[in-house]
Formats: C-alpha cells, structure tokens, sequence
C-alpha cells in the first residue's frame, strides 16, 4: 500500500492518509490516558518509515492535548519484524 502511494496512485494515498489520521487519533486518546513519553510503532508496517510516520506525527499532534503531544515521542521500532523473535530467544536466555 505506501509503495504504491509513493507511486502516486491516489486511492492508496488517500487509504494511507486516512489510516494515518484514525491511528494518530487513537494513539493521542492512548497517550491522553496514559502519558507515555515515548509510543513505539512496530511491526511490518514500520518498514514504510517516514511514509508513515510523518503523518502519524501530524494526526497525533492534531487530536492530542498540547501538554501531552509536547512530551510524548513516536517513534518506529529498530528492530522491525524481528522484535518479537529477539524477545522470546533473550526470555528464553534468562531463563536458564
């Protein structure tokens, strides 16, 4: 979907776009509650970079309180995809 948006097919902008805002409305209410300093985004869909995160940003500084999106960081996963592996094999380490 975002490598089809950066190829400027519009109804996969317009998809990204929408997704974008209803996630960082849902982040900011998470964040109202809790006030995190820091939400981190992983997954598959954190290999798309600043495709998502710029306007996850923007949605999130949009519907959040000043006080809270001020303080509260989003960032994307380093370890992509691999951090649920990496977590499980150093549980499984410690454990021993």
């Amino acid at each position: 979907m975002f490598s089809r948006a950066a190829q400027g097919d519009a109804n996969c902008q317009e998809i990204v776009e929408h997704t974008t805002d209803v996630l960082g409305k849902a982040l900011a209410n998470l964040a109202i509650i809790v006030n995190p300093s820091c939400m981190v985004i992983g997954g598959g869909v954190s290999k798309s970079r600043d495709q998502l995160l710029q306007p996850l940003k923007h949605a999130f500084s949009k519907y959040a309180l000043p006080r809270v999106s001020e303080v509260c960081e989003i960032k994307l996963a380093q370890l992509g995809n691999d951090a649920g592996l990496i977590g499980a094999a150093s549980l499984v380490k410690t454990s021993n």
